[in-house]
């Protein structure tokens, strides 16, 4: 199963590199600039919830992820402008954050509503879809430079959700991030 996990990884990572670019979605309103936060400093609940939400799907401690900056945002609906999960979103003005943390030398975004009850990945790695056939298929994946992983299809109910540090060793961990 592990092989086989590895084999479609890879072979996502092939096709990523030979698809265009994803097409973005429509654009948060933005309420304030940027602001630096330093490690030191007490959390938000959403930046709690966004470092928490890090620590737990890279393996890495919480006090060695830092806070780079948090923007103030009004998303678009309340799944806070993230395209491709399953469940419905209500179209609604949902003020939240957009939270710029740093681990392990790299830079993730992830998209908050005000106090961190809802939480998303938005620094997407790979995405790939294959949609055709004579039998109708529809298959997408997303994995996410914070190593959160989507995969659906258009059946009803073939929704996962996983994590990449559940499946792959550190050196394949390694290997992914120096290819990306």
């Amino acid at each position: 199963m592990k092989k086989a996990l590895i084999g479609i990884l890879l072979l996502v990572c092939l096709v990523a590199a030979c698809s265009p670019a994803a097409q973005g979605t429509e654009e948060p309103i933005v309420d304030e600039e940027p602001t630096s936060r330093p490690g030191s400093e007490e959390l938000t609940p959403a930046e709690r919830a966004a470092v928490e939400t890090l620590s737990r799907n890279l393996g890495v401690p919480a006090d060695e992820i830092t806070v780079v900056s948090t923007e103030a945002v009004e998303w678009p609906d309340a799944c806070v402008g993230i395209e491709g999960r399953e469940q419905s979103c209500a179209q609604v003005v949902t003020p939240g954050f957009q939270i710029i943390l740093e681990a392990n030398g790299k830079e993730v975004a992830y998209r908050t509503n005000e106090d961190g009850t809802v939480i998303g990945p938005a620094t997407v790695a790979i995405s790939w879809k294959r949609e055709g056939g004579i039998a109708g298929f529809c298959d997408y994946m997303t994995i996410y430079l914070s190593g959160e992983v989507q995969a659906s299809s258009c059946k009803p109910g073939r929704f996962i959700e996983g994590r990449l540090i559940d499946v792959l060793t550190e050196e394949e961990m390694a290997q992914l991030y120096g290819w990306l």
